[in-house]
């Protein structure tokens, strides 16, 4: 008999690429989406565990709400709670329940690769719901990973975010781009390879109870330009807008891969040029 996975947020970006990568390795799969499990009403929750898991991936959450923090704190935490309070009632405990935290919760740290084990100082309303979310996570006996994802992107994910905006501008041959500092290097993971990840981390024999889940790689936004004008063979007009810029901006943040190296991990490092073109053929 197959393992079974109840994925929340299988409706979102990272949510239809986990579900699919699951179903594709004999998962029976149990697909949460805001119509069958209301992560903020915890009978919801309930009347969905009747599919009776063994692990469980909490995926679901506001990520893009700058202006909404009551929303924000509702559904990523308070909805974190009573999928943990749910679970704690039932007859059979899952194996495992993975929580997708955030690399946001870091916030404010010097320039370089970022461990698990620095003190997280969040700076934004999404950032600390992840934290309390993790610090919540202590108070269950519960078989608790939790992943620290950094930046990943891909084909279908919201124009809202920065990687997709920049593809969607060169597909529609735009003149202009309006962007923040082109240097700092963030990293921009393919979500391919984040959701096999996930996967690995549901049979991990392993004494850690945080992931970072990153390559270690760091790209500027002009290097991202520059392979998007070869990808396209168009040009764009970039307008730095001080709206997007930050003064106090580190010139580099990444991941340090240490732990999950340690634990037989690697986050199979696509090239971003490669997850690029994906992207623009898809948009």
């Amino acid at each position: 008999m197959s393992s079974k996975v109840f994925v929340t947020g299988a409706e979102g970006f990272s949510g239809r690429y986990l579900c699919a990568h699951l179903k594709n390795l004999g998962y029976e799969v149990f697909e949460a989406t805001t119509q069958n499990c209301d992560i903020c009403d915890i009978k919801s929750v309930k009347d969905a565990f009747k599919f009776d898991p063994d692990f469980v991936i909490h995926l679901a959450g506001i990520s893009f709400a700058p202006s909404d923090a009551e929303l924000i704190f509702k559904v990523n935490f308070a909805g974190s709670k009573n999928l943990l309070d749910a679970l704690s009632e039932q007859r059979k405990k899952p194996k495992r329940v993975i929580l997708a935290s955030s690399a946001s919760v870091y916030g404010a740290q010097e320039a370089g690769a970022l461990s698990e084990n620095l003190t997280p100082h969040p700076l934004s309303a999404y950032a600390k719901s992840k934290l309390q979310m993790e610090n919540l996570a202590k108070d269950y006996d519960l078989d608790i990973l939790i992943t620290r994802p950094f930046n990943y992107t891909g084909a279908g994910q919201g124009v809202n975010f920065l990687i997709p905006k920049i593809v969607s501008h060169f597909k529609r041959n735009a003149r202009v781009i309006e962007l923040g500092n082109l240097t700092p290097k963030r990293e921009y993971n393919n979500v391919l390879d984040v959701v096999k990840i996930y996967e690995k981390l549901l049979n991990l024999k392993t004494g850690e109870r945080i992931f970072n889940i990153g390559s270690g790689k760091g790209h500027g936004i002009g290097e991202i330009l520059d392979f998007m004008r070869e990808i396209s063979g168009r040009d764009i007009k970039v307008e730095q807008n001080p709206a997007f810029m930050r003064a106090d901006e580190p010139e580099e943040i990444t991941a340090d891969t240490a732990r999950l190296e340690a634990n037989g991990l690697n986050l199979c490092k696509t090239h971003i040029k490669q997850t690029l073109k994906w992207m623009y053929e898809n948009e």
